[in-house]
């Protein structure tokens, strides 16, 4: 199974338990940490709580304040009459319309943990929580124009995915490994194996990468990773965000599909209704699409000192450089279908 069903199944079997079951630690084949153990349970009120313990983390903790969503909180113990912190714990009270709202933020927080060492696996655990904060907070605001390109060149890459798997695999697998609205660090994710991250642009090639580990594939196993580099303008000729929605929800047949890719819409604060109303009159044409292999020597920033935090820099991707690792629609679809076991 993969990391997404363990945690599904072990997420059912901890409410099963009932309200003030002691925690339960969550094993799969899918996660390997040395420094820190991932538990969970459901509090008296009834709310699951997520914990991360994590080993060697010595010294105060700084938190982040909580939401009317979300908690967040530290348990300390003694250890030769000093105390520190043994694990940090992040709740998550599940909201009734989308019980399967805590899975996701579980598998996110997990999904992005880094784990070089105990400090650098509680900022990128802190990190996660900071985006999931924001996205909860009250927002009746339409998506910005930019926001409108990145999720239109997100749903078009959904949509070749279904189309070039569709009678070779379940469609459950491939909307499964869309992980941009959950605040992961790439956008697809495909068996652990292949990570793909999306960005449109203008006809300039120029995107913007917002960190410095976006570009870094050294990540849980994670074995290659692709950039995807969508070039679009306005054209009442092309395709609307409601187009796309239409198109990916038809490949995904299923009534429990259809429902998850509506939750996975509703993290971006976009609903069918929305998608009608307000985004039905803004088309795209594609002027280009290119898939760049990132791998040793192409163009990025990474391996930053453990000071330098939160790196945003513009690639250019139209040039001599960048194009000696970009592949071909042949190789494209051969390692996507390799990622799924099926080449």
């Amino acid at each position: 199974m993969s990391l997404k069903e363990d945690l599904e199944k072990f997420y059912s079997e901890v409410k099963g338990k009932g309200r003030g079951y002691r925690p339960r630690r969550f094993i799969s084949e899918n996660l390997n940490f040395d420094n820190v153990e991932v538990l969970m349970k459901t509090r008296e009120d009834g709310k699951c709580e997520i914990i991360f313990r994590i080993h060697g983390l010595k010294g105060e903790v700084r938190l982040p304040n909580a939401s009317s969503s979300m908690e967040i909180s530290q348990r300390s113990s003694s250890e030769e009459g000093k105390s520190y912190p043994d694990y940090i714990e992040i709740n998550f009270c599940c909201i009734e319309k989308h019980e399967t709202v805590f899975s996701f933020f579980a598998l996110s927080l997990i999904e992005n943990m880094r784990c070089s060492n105990p400090r650098d696996t509680l900022d990128s655990l802190l990190e996660t929580f900071y985006k999931w904060r924001e996205l909860f907070k009250t927002n009746n605001n339409k998506l910005t124009l930019d926001q409108v390109r990145g999720l239109w060149a997100e749903l078009f890459i959904l949509n070749y995915l279904l189309e070039m798997t569709q009678s070779k695999t379940h469609p459950k697998v491939v909307l499964s490994s869309w992980k941009g609205p959950q605040m992961s660090r790439w956008d697809f994710i495909i068996e652990n194996k292949l990570a793909i991250e999306s960005k449109s642009c203008k006809d300039d090639g120029v995107v913007r990468i917002s960190s410095e580990v976006q570009l870094n594939n050294q990540h849980n196993g994670i074995s290659d990773l692709l950039l995807a580099v969508i070039s679009i303008q306005d054209n009442h000729e092309g395709k609307s965000l409601n187009d796309l929605y239409k198109e990916i929800k038809e490949k995904l047949h299923e009534d429990s599909l259809i429902m998850d890719f509506h939750t996975l819409l509703s993290f971006v604060h976009v609903t069918p209704k929305l998608l009608e109303d307000e985004y039905a009159d803004k088309y795209f044409t594609i002027l280009g699409q290119s898939f760049f292999r990132v791998s040793e020597g192409f163009p990025r920033i990474v391996n930053t000192p453990q000071e330098i935090r939160a790196v945003r820099y513009q690639l250019q991707t139209d040039n001599d450089v960048c194009g000696k690792y970009k592949i071909s629609p042949k190789d494209l679809e051969k390692t996507i279908l390799a990622s799924l076991s099926l080449s």
